[in-house]
């Protein structure tokens, strides 16, 4: 984070260290007397509801937390906390391990880390069994933030419980406020403390069952939405070109959604090589196709030459035949194309990679162009022939991140991809085209963006 409370948009940054008292200059009487920073507008409450991926540090604390939450209730009765401790004690007398010192290692390896791991991915098991496919480490990251309105919940419970218990002290507390006297008391048996009212124990039961139904109703309410957010739903995919880093993944997400798929003719030998001939459709350039409200037309086009200028990776025509055999270099370039979308009144126009052919678009005056940008160095005068083609009122540049990162690690800029010299570019074409971009996985809507890029 850098420690840099200027920067501070989000509670999940947030360290609680302190640093903002000493460096805030507003009302700051000096170091004489305690600092008071003045107030000033900051929407510190505005990720509260958001479910972002856990940091590593993040889940490894939950992960902990829940244990010790369980560890919290289960120690209340005598008999749970016989359950909870058979399986240290018996880990402990099957290894023979001794001493105080193994004894509490066991007992907290267990009771903090290994049963905590178990229940969390108890979940994931019953995913993967169904079918499903999700790595351990993207779902905890991502699913994670479920487990905490339970965790909530548990520590509710536990303080209920806590404050309940001291009931019966509750008519010494005005009389002896401090304590001493009422514990003396006690200890020479000269008062003896009430015992629960009869309304106690059922009233708690009550208000743990509703906690606890809260918490869980919360929690999956949380798990609703990210798999509304991670599990993805589509009408059609269309891919503009067969290499690895645009096609790799079309068969999973038609299987995934049952959705069909359009591209070139390597496309249609793609699928067929796993198994879903029957969801692609072979295009024709120029003809409009209706998916549902859209309507998108494929525009032949050209790779950019990446290989110094001079040649286009993987040329060719895909023809691998065995799945277990695809390889990086199996997935060649096939054709490739431009896509036009026109749907409710709004145009776009996507360019997958740095190069074109001016003279078989026909789509001018486009509201909205998807250009990627990787590689554009080796294209002459690329990205000013782009805009000259389309006419876009906004462009969205693509295809700049190192698409190799994981997508639950911080997005980083492709090599030399120059995200500020494709600015400039743009700017000496027409200072009144406006440049966007976007967030991973970030949801757009026509009129506004729930987080409108910059």
């Amino acid at each position: 984070m850098g420690l840099y409370p200027a920067k501070l948009e989000e509670n999940t940054e947030c360290l609680l260290c302190g640093q903002c008292l000493k460096a805030c200059d507003r009302n700051n009487p000096g170091l004489g007397v305690r600092p008071n920073p003045g107030w000033f507008r900051r929407p510190w409450f505005k990720d509260i509801l958001q479910l972002k991926p856990l940091t590593n540090a993040q889940a490894a604390f939950c992960l902990i937390v829940s244990g010790f939450v369980v560890y919290e209730l289960f120690t209340e009765w005598p008999a749970t906390k016989s359950i909870l401790l058979w399986l240290p004690t018996s880990i402990e007398r099957v290894s023979g391990a001794g001493g105080i010192w193994r004894h509490g290692l066991i007992t907290s390896l267990t009771l903090f880390f290994g049963l905590p791991t178990l229940f969390w991915l108890l979940p994931l098991a019953a995913f993967l069994l169904a079918g499903g496919q999700l790595r351990a480490r993207d779902y905890t990251l991502r699913f994670g933030i479920a487990f905490i309105p339970i965790m909530a919940a548990a520590h509710a419970i536990k303080a209920l419980l806590k404050m309940t218990s001291r009931i019966p002290y509750w008519r010494h507390a005005a009389s002896d406020p401090i304590g001493t006297e009422t514990a003396r008391s006690l200890l020479a048996n000269a008062t003896q403390l009430s015992s629960l009212p009869a309304w106690c124990e059922p009233a708690i039961t009550v208000l743990s069952l509703a906690l606890m139904a809260a918490g869980v109703t919360a929690s999956l309410a949380v798990v609703q939405k990210l798999i509304a957010e991670h599990l993805l739903a589509a009408d059609a995919v269309l891919v503009g070109h067969t290499h690895f880093d645009h096609a790799l993944d079309v068969p999973s997400l038609s299987r995934r959604t049952g959705c069909p798929v359009y591209g070139s003719r390597s496309l249609c030998r793609l699928m067929a090589v796993s198994g879903l001939a029957d969801r692609t459709v072979e295009v024709e350039c120029g003809v409009v196709y209706p998916l549902g409200p859209f309507e998108v037309t494929f525009v032949e086009s050209i790779h950019s030459k990446i290989i110094l200028g001079l040649k286009v990776p993987y040329e060719g025509e895909f023809t691998c035949s065995q799945p277990d055999r695809l390889s990086g270099r199996e997935y060649r370039c096939g054709s490739v194309y431009g896509i036009h979308i026109a749907v409710a009144g709004a145009t776009f126009y996507h360019m997958g990679s740095a190069n074109l052919l001016e003279e078989r678009i026909r789509h001018r005056d486009i509201d909205t162009l998807l250009v990627g940008i990787s590689g554009r160095g080796f294209t002459p005068d690329f990205t000013a022939r782009a805009l000259r083609a389309v006419s876009p009122r906004v462009v969205v540049p693509h295809h700049y991140d190192a698409f190799f990162r994981p997508l639950s690690q911080e997005m980083k800029l492709a090599f030399n991809v120059n995200f500020v010299g494709f600015a400039e570019e743009v700017r000496a074409v027409s200072g009144d085209i406006a440049i966007r971009t976007l967030d991973m996985l970030q949801t757009v809507e026509r009129g506004g963006s729930e987080g409108e890029g910059g």
